[in-house]
């Protein structure tokens, strides 16, 4: 064999080596970033993979029953839209590109790789909210509070959840419970059904893909103004 034929053969086995080994370079690329992205903006309230921080009231990322019900869509609203009762920010992406959530996603599932997230429609769940009133104050008010603003458990109610949540995921979170926590699981009933319509009634509209900048969170009260007829009866007792 001349130098030649040595040279062609050589450079075909690199070449057939580079295709062998770049989706896996890549793929290692792709998580070292995600690893790194989760290490600048999620790493000091969410803990090493995801198992919390003792003392905050932050999701447990790596809980198996949360990673197969939590969709794509899901993780990227959220990551866009935060959590205001929770003090979570959201992050535009400017901050954290399209890609750059795909990859931070990538990373967080490859904690629990055997689990292979559900896949969801935009149906909505039929239901009668004021029948799921009556079942989430006796079910759920005690660790997730009375306006499900959160106790124990996390809000219910936080605006960006309900944008972030499909009817069918808080189904599922409820059917599945969060084992490893205080959160059961319950079968699916017409009752739970019923849950999922009450808690949709506290959603709010998005303005451009964002959270209304007057928005009043679960929990919070807003003092009414006072009225020039209130005004002017203070001022005479005061002058009195």
């Amino acid at each position: 064999m001349d130098n030649r034929k040595v040279i062609m053969f050589a450079s075909s086995a690199l070449l057939l080596l580079g295709l062998l080994i770049a989706p896996t370079l890549q793929a290692k690329g792709q998580m070292f970033q995600g690893s790194q992205i989760y290490a600048t903006y999620c790493y000091e309230c969410h803990g090493a993979e995801g198992r919390g921080i003792e003392g905050l009231r932050t999701a447990t990322l790596n809980n198996e029953a949360f990673l197969e019900v939590a969709d794509d869509e899901y993780w990227h609203k959220t990551i866009r839209l935060g959590r205001p009762v929770h003090d979570m920010p959201g992050y535009g992406p400017e901050v954290i590109t399209d890609r750059q959530v795909e990859y931070l996603v990538e990373y967080i599932r490859a904690w629990a790789p055997q689990v292979t997230a559900m896949e969801y429609n935009d149906d909505k769940i039929a239901g009668d909210p004021l029948k799921g009133k009556e079942y989430y104050n006796m079910l759920c008010m005690a660790c997730h509070g009375p306006q499900g603003e959160g106790i124990l458990g996390p809000s219910l109610t936080d605006p960006a959840f309900l944008a972030s949540a499909s009817d069918e995921f808080i189904l599922q979170s409820i059917v599945k419970g969060r084992p490893g926590t205080t959160m059961p699981g319950y079968p699916d009933s017409q009752d739970i059904r019923n849950v999922v319509s009450y808690l949709r009634t506290f959603e709010v509209e998005l303005e451009n893909g964002q959270l209304p900048e007057d928005l009043v969170l679960p929990g919070q009260f807003v003092e009414e103004p006072k009225s020039d007829a209130t005004d002017s009866e203070e001022d005479v007792e005061e002058e009195q």
